[in-house]
C-alpha cells in the first residue's frame, strides 16, 4: 500500500494524447548524420519498467491505439519504428538504393522516347506516299504531254511538206512563166526593129547611150555584181548584152580598149541546162572565150566577163566590175 500511495498518482495517470505523425511535405528527406539509436528507458527512473512485478497491474495502453494506422512505406525506403512512452512512431530514413537525380523509370523512359519514332515513321510514310503520288502525276503529264508533242511535230512536218510542195510548184509556174514573157518580149522586139528597118523608121537612143545597127548599148561608170548589173539593165528595158556577131563584137572592143576595165557580159552558166546562156535565155553561138580556162562552169565562177581587149571568161558572180546594157530601138 505503501508503494501504491507513492506511485498513486502514476498508476492512475491522466489520459495521453495519441501520438500524432507531423507530416512534411511529400518528397524525399536524408538524414545529416546516422540514427540514434532506439533504447529503452534507464532502469530505476520513474518511466523505467524493470520491476515488473511490482507492477502487473499498471498499463499504459489506455489512451493510445494498441495497433495505430501505419501509412504504406514509399517503394524503395526503409522504415524503421521507434518506441516511445506514448507509443510506437513510425520514422522515414533515406532510400535504401541511392537517387539519382534525373533518373527515370525504365519503363516510363521507353514509353516516352517510342511515341516520337512512332510519330517520326507515320511522317516519314505520309512524306514518302505524297512524294510518289507527285511523282505519278508528273509523269502522267510528261507522257501526255509528249504524247501532244509528239502529234504536233507531225502535223507541223506534214503542213511543212505541204507548203514546201506548194512552194516549189509555184515557183516553177512562176519561172515558167517568166521565161515564156521574156521570150514572147524579145520576139516582139525582133520583129519591131525589123518592121522598122523596113520602112527606115529609126529612133534614137536614150541619153549616154550608144547606137549601132539599130541597137543601143549602155557602158557603165560604176562596178555592180553580176545580179545587180542585169537589175539595172531591165529597169532600163534592157538586158545584159548578147554578143552574137563578130562585127558587134569589134564595136565593143573599139568603146572598152582604153578604160582597161573588166565588163559583164549577159552570158551565165546554167546549173540544169548543163551550158552557157544568154540574159535572153539564148544560146551561144559565138564566143571568144580565153583559151587557158575551163569554161564548163563551177567553183562559183559562173558568171561571163569581157576584158578590155575583147578577150571573155567566167568569173565569181559576187565580184564587182562594170557592165555593158543592150537594147533595141523601137520606131
Amino acid at each position: 500500500m505503501a508503494q501504491e500511495e507513492m506511485y498513486g498518482n502514476w498508476l492512475q495517470p491522466s489520459p495521453l494524447p495519441r501520438s500524432r505523425l507531423v507530416l512534411r511535405p511529400t518528397g524525399v528527406y536524408t538524414l545529416a548524420g546516422q540514427p540514434a539509436s532506439i533504447h529503452t528507458s534507464r532502469s530505476g527512473s520513474p518511466n523505467s519498467f524493470a520491476d515488473e512485478e511490482d507492477y502487473d497491474d499498471v498499463s499504459v495502453s489506455e489512451g493510445v491505439d494498441e495497433n495505430p494506422p501505419q501509412r504504406p512505406a514509399r517503394v524503395g525506403l526503409a522504415v524503421m519504428e521507434k518506441q516511445t512512452d506514448g507509443g510506437t512512431q513510425t520514422l522515414r530514413r533515406e532510400p535504401a538504393t541511392p537517387y539519382l537525380p534525373g533518373t527515370a523509370n525504365p519503363a516510363q523512359e521507353k514509353g516516352y522516347s517510342r511515341t516520337p519514332v512512332v510519330i517520326l515513321y507515320v511522317l516519314m510514310v505520309m512524306c514518302f506516299l505524297m512524294w510518289a503520288a507527285l511523282l505519278s502525276l508528273a509523269l502522267m503529264k510528261y507522257s501526255k504531254m509528249s504524247v501532244e508533242l509528239e502529234e504536233l511535230n507531225v502535223n507541223y512536218l506534214e503542213m511543212q511538206n505541204y507548203v514546201e510542195s506548194n512552194l516549189t510548184s509555184m515557183r516553177t509556174q512562176q519561172d515558167s512563166f517568166q521565161d515564156s514573157m521574156k521570150r514572147d518580149y524579145l520576139k516582139l522586139q525582133v520583129i519591131t526593129a525589123s518592121l522598122c528597118k523596113a520602112y527606115s523608121l529609126t529612133q534614137e537612143c536614150p541619153e549616154e547611150w550608144k547606137t549601132h545597127q539599130g541597137t543601143c548599148y549602155y557602158f557603165s561608170t560604176e562596178k555592180k555584181n553580176w545580179t545587180d548589173a542585169r537589175q539595172f539593165c531591165r529597169e532600163q528595158e534592157a538586158h545584159l548584152v548578147s554578143i552574137n556577131t563578130d562585127d558587134e563584137q569589134y564595136f565593143l572592143i573599139e568603146h572598152v580598149a582604153n578604160d582597161n576595165n573588166i565588163r559583164w557580159l549577159g552570158a551565165s552558166y546554167a546549173v540544169k541546162e548543163n551550158t552557157w546562156l544568154w540574159d535572153d535565155n539564148s544560146s551561144l553561138s559565138f564566143s571568144y572565150w580565153i583559151l587557158t580556162k575551163n569554161n564548163t562552169g563551177g567553183n562559183q565562177e559562173n558568171c561571163s566577163c569581157m576584158q578590155s581587149n575583147g578577150v571573155w571568161h567566167r568569173s565569181q558572180c559576187s565580184l564587182h566590175y562594170h557592165w555593158i546594157c543592150e537594147k533595141t530601138t523601137f520606131c
